[in-house]
């Protein structure tokens, strides 16, 4: 196996450019040219490297520039669609994935903003 500078393979690099095309890891690893009967266990395996994790934030970041988006873009067009939306189901879907993209769809997210909200309002903030 040829191992770059990073200490990833030829494959592993393969896998990782694949896997940013539609996040699913068992698809990408076949693509990359593992065995497709072992396919999800192997990808499994490829993303608890931190190496891995590393590449694919650096492949993600490469794109974010090339494409001149950014996350705080994204969710200003989002709200712009959840207030102007003349339909519920896309106002409701623009809403959704703010909240998932700003992570208050995670338990422990949650309850700090409820924690905030409680203390908020019981010093007379509102």
């Amino acid at each position: 196996m040829n191992e770059n500078k990073r200490g990833l393979t030829d494959k592993q690099k393969k896998f990782c450019i694949e896997y940013i095309i539609d996040w699913n890891a068992t698809q990408a690893a076949i693509r990359a040219g593992y065995s497709p009967k072992s396919s999800q266990q192997i990808s499994n395996e490829i993303l608890l490297k931190p190496v891995i994790k590393e590449y694919i934030k650096k492949i993600q970041k490469d794109l974010e520039k090339a494409a001149h988006v950014s996350a705080l873009k994204n969710i200003k067009r989002l709200d712009r669609i959840a207030d102007s939306s003349e339909e519920d189901n896309n106002r409701i879907r623009a809403m959704e994935v703010i909240n998932k993209m700003l992570g208050y769809n995670e338990p422990n997210r949650i309850n700090l903003i409820n924690e905030k909200v409680r203390i908020g309002f019981s010093n007379g903030v509102k």
